[in-house]
């Protein structure tokens, strides 16, 4: 599988308008260069294998993100988790664009999926996280 540079992606979302982008079957290279995330994006869709190192999410700091799906690797791997905390903060960081939330069922325990939604709901956020197959 390909394995992907962030420093490389960075300089092409700078260059370039993507509104949607799908990173899946990539992995993250072991070693990766320091990079500035963009600035301004105007990616509004991101589906994305998660990764436990947060500087992919990172990357998507500046965007507009209105639909966001989160997806495990294939065979229903479970190794590559993300912690509940991080997917409330990701959300908080787009809740003024973000519309919907859908993350792999293998990703989250059922109570840490109702405590990320319980915390969203005190926040005042009307997005949910919505679990798909």
């Amino acid at each position: 599988m390909p394995s992907l540079q962030l420093a490389e992606l960075a300089d092409f979302l700078k260059v370039h308008p993507v509104t949607a982008l799908c990173l899946r079957d990539i992995f993250l290279s072991n070693l990766q260069r320091p990079f500035s995330a963009p600035e301004t994006l105007k990616l509004q869709n991101l589906s994305v294998t998660v990764e436990t190192d947060g500087a992919l999410l990172d990357l998507f700091d500046a965007a507009p993100l209105k639909k966001v799906e989160f997806c495990a690797r294939g065979g229903g791997d479970t190794s590559n988790r993300i912690a509940p905390q991080r997917i409330t903060a990701f959300i908080k960081k787009h809740r003024a664009s973000l519309l919907s939330f859908k993350a792999d069922r293998v990703l989250f325990e059922a109570a840490e999926l109702s405590a990320i939604n319980r915390s969203l709901e005190e926040e005042g956020i009307s997005v949910r996280v919505v679990t798909i197959e």
